[in-house]
């Protein structure tokens, strides 16, 4: 691609996530993807970066600021998942729930936040609640299979990525977890052919 172009996507994307940790009160944590992001190829214009540590520079460290919509809260949570505050994201995804019961994205990263802090029982109940919402969430019965495979759940973990794959045939990553599953349950000629 053009080096323009892609400068301008990556400008984009360190914007998004150097206010979206500011705004969660992570100013420091802000102030290093700067710092990080000076030494990047392509590199950021200073433009760019000076424009974000003069946002940044305007909160500071703890302050959080409420985000306005559904969405909002919802990429807060994310931000929050990206630097190891689960407990914090915990509570922006049940925010972005409150403003809309079948917000889906909200649904999947609740479950996802409550799996990466190693409770697997309320990241089940999460995944169950958003497939009652949305039965043809792939991702929903995607990430159930996976919580339940760390629950050493394997046969029901196969059947939550059968159901994700039937919706969704080219999900590798379910295809990928359900010959791990099947591994793990030493059905090795079957999980060899999850990879064909």
């Amino acid at each position: 691609g053009h080096p323009i172009a892609a400068r301008a996507i990556v400008e984009s994307r360190l914007a998004k996530k150097v206010v979206s940790l500011s705004q969660a009160g992570l100013r420091g944590a802000a102030l290093a993807c700067l710092n990080n992001a000076q030494r990047q190829t392509p590199a950021i214009s200073d433009q760019a970066i000076t424009q974000l540590r003069q946002i940044v520079e305007k909160l500071q460290e703890g302050q959080f600021v409420k985000p306005a919509n559904k969405e909002g809260w919802s990429q807060m949570g994310v931000t929050l998942i990206e630097a190891g505050k689960f407990k914090e994201s915990v509570y922006c995804f049940q925010k972005a729930i409150e403003l809309d019961a079948n917000y889906e994205t909200a649904w999947f990263n609740l479950g996802l936040a409550f799996s990466k802090s190693n409770e697997f029982e309320n990241a089940l109940l999460i995944f169950d609640r958003l497939l009652a919402i949305k039965p043809d969430s792939f991702h929903g019965w995607h990430l159930k299979g996976v919580t339940l495979g760390n629950l050493q759940k394997q046969d029901e973990a196969i059947a939550c990525y059968d159901r994700a794959l039937k919706l969704k045939p080219d999900l590798a990553e379910a295809w990928f977890n359900k010959s791990l599953a099947l591994g793990r349950l030493h059905k090795h000629d079957e999980s060899m052919s999850c990879c064909d």
